[in-house]
């Protein structure tokens, strides 16, 4: 086995256990906070295609990257958006959901940190 399988395996392990720990079942709404490239985003939309995702990154090459993943896959469950943190607020109080946040909160400011606790 190649060192690129075995870390696509360990990646993908890694995703499996985010679902489980976080109860994530599909049919509920997710926030991906931070996404990055969209790999957390892109496992959920074709592990659970009745999930609706919502996926806040600050950049528009990663949001554009996503949306081309999204499309080539024919998955219609995912909304990017690129901006400020800012959202998280609008999203936690108005709609019912999951945040997923895999290495974002470091990145935060502490108001946001302590919102996202309190959820």
């Amino acid at each position: 086995m190649s060192p690129r399988e075995i870390l696509s395996i360990g990646e993908l392990n890694m995703l499996k256990l985010y679902c489980e720990r976080a109860g994530l079942q599909d049919g509920m709404n997710v926030i991906d906070l931070g996404c990055g490239w969209g790999s957390v985003t892109l496992f959920l939309a074709e592990k659970y295609p009745n999930m609706k995702i919502t996926s806040i990154s600050n950049s528009n090459s990663q949001r554009e990257y996503i949306n081309g993943i999204c499309a080539k896959k024919g998955f219609k469950n995912v909304t990017v958006f690129t901006g400020i943190y800012i959202y998280i607020y609008i999203f936690i109080y108005l709609f019912p959901c999951a945040v997923l946040s895999c290495s974002t909160c470091l990145c935060l400011p502490t108001r946001m940190t302590s919102l996202l606790r309190e959820q």
